[in-house]
């Protein structure tokens, strides 16, 4: 019983870091989607980062997870988020899942979520873990995240997490016509967030700070 209680008044406390980490990170910075607040209010991520580091989880600031691998910091994940105006409806391919914090995210703004990782080790872990907080709407596969999920295709959303070079002219042709892809992209240690339509057409740019993107 003492052990439920106090696992009771963890839970209490670990979603009010929560609130605490949208109001003063993500709302007080200028993003607003309702459904985005409500998903990351909700999202855990101290299951996502190393065990003993789970009491910095809503930090500002990205943290390793189990797998080595940067969760992160959830400005930078809101954002993401946020520039795919999700309505509920579309299927979306996530190319860099990584740690699976986004992939949560995404989990609770889309109908249907494709993740691709080239770690398998971490692809299983974070399915699993994903699985247990039911995320059952995410398929994952092992493999080039370069190359996207092709037999799948199209998809209403492309997300790439990890900076590009340049416009990924290959993954456009996985877009739906009305589709769009989000990607961070990288020039002289200079980094902005780009949406491309499916004619490779520029819709929109956001600068990044590039601390974020530094696995």
């Amino acid at each position: 019983m003492f052990e439920k209680l106090l696992s009771d008044k963890f839970g209490e406390y670990q979603a009010f870091l929560r609130r605490r980490m949208v109001e003063h990170q993500i709302i007080a910075r200028g993003i607003n989607d309702p459904p985005v607040i409500e998903v990351l209010k909700k999202v855990k991520r101290h299951l996502f980062v190393e065990e003993h580091l789970r009491t910095r989880a809503y930090e500002d600031q990205p943290l390793p997870s189990a797998g080595g691998r940067l969760v992160p910091r959830p400005y930078i994940a809101a954002l993401l988020a946020a520039s795919l105006s999700l309505k509920g409806t579309e299927k979306v391919l996530e190319l860099g899942a990584g740690a699976g914090y986004l992939s949560a995210i995404l989990s609770g703004l889309a109908k249907e979520v494709f993740a691709v990782d080239i770690s398998l080790s971490l692809s299983a872990e974070t399915a699993s873990l994903l699985a247990a907080e039911g995320c059952s709407n995410i398929a994952f596969r092992t493999g080039d995240e370069t190359l996207g999920w092709p037999e799948k295709a199209p998809y209403d959303r492309i997300l790439i997490s990890f900076p590009a070079a340049a416009r990924p002219d290959a993954l456009l042709k996985q877009l739906s016509d009305s589709g769009f892809l989000a990607v961070p992209l990288e020039e002289s240690g200079e980094f902005r967030l780009a949406l491309y339509s499916a004619d490779g057409r520029k819709v929109k740019e956001t600068p990044l700070p590039a601390a974020d993107f530094s696995h």
